[in-house]
């Protein structure tokens, strides 16, 4: 098991260096199956103790995009949205900081260095007791891709792994 973007994992399962992957985007390329497994919402994550709890009842959006934030690197897909949706409602996010992975993002505002809007699997697998979470409004859907090679079916043995990855990335959003 590896860590890789998804350029990099497309590679990988084109030349037969990796059966199957996990990926917040659908590459589209046709050497590439893209497979939904899960969805959710992104989420406004933030140290404990930075939102009362009236405040985490509420949705959290652009006009709420203030002190230190954690911004994704600008070509990130999801990134582009949280940006997108800013900008349709004339606000400009400041990023003091500016991360590659959503896994970064979740362990800065774990150490308690800002505020982050990530996908909702890696929301899910912060350290509950110390963070914070709201609902992005408006809500922008997010899918996870099962993404296989066109030209090599899984095993069982990976389907299942397939399958079991599925099954736990939808249990963590309920």
């Amino acid at each position: 098991m590896s860590t890789h973007h998804t350029d990099e994992i497309v590679n990988a399962l084109r030349l037969g260096e990796a059966d199957l992957a996990v990926s917040l985007q659908d590459p589209r390329h046709p050497g590439i199956v893209a497979e939904p497994i899960a969805q959710g919402f992104l989420t406004a994550m933030a140290p404990a103790g930075t939102w009362t709890a009236a405040e985490c009842a509420q949705p959290f959006g652009p006009l709420d995009l203030t002190g230190e934030l954690i911004g994704m690197a600008g070509d990130d897909p999801l990134g582009e949205l949280v940006v997108a949706a800013c900008e349709a409602q004339a606000v400009q996010p400041v990023f003091n900081t500016v991360v590659q992975t959503y896994q970064i993002a979740r362990s800065l505002v774990e150490a308690g260095a800002g505020v982050a809007v990530l996908d909702p699997f890696t929301a899910a697998s912060a350290v509950a007791d110390k963070v914070q979470c709201r609902n992005w409004a408006p809500a922008i859907p997010v899918q996870l891709y099962l993404l296989t090679a066109s030209h090599a079916p899984l095993s069982h043995g990976a389907r299942e792994l397939a399958n079991t990855i599925g099954a736990a990335a939808r249990a963590c959003l309920a």
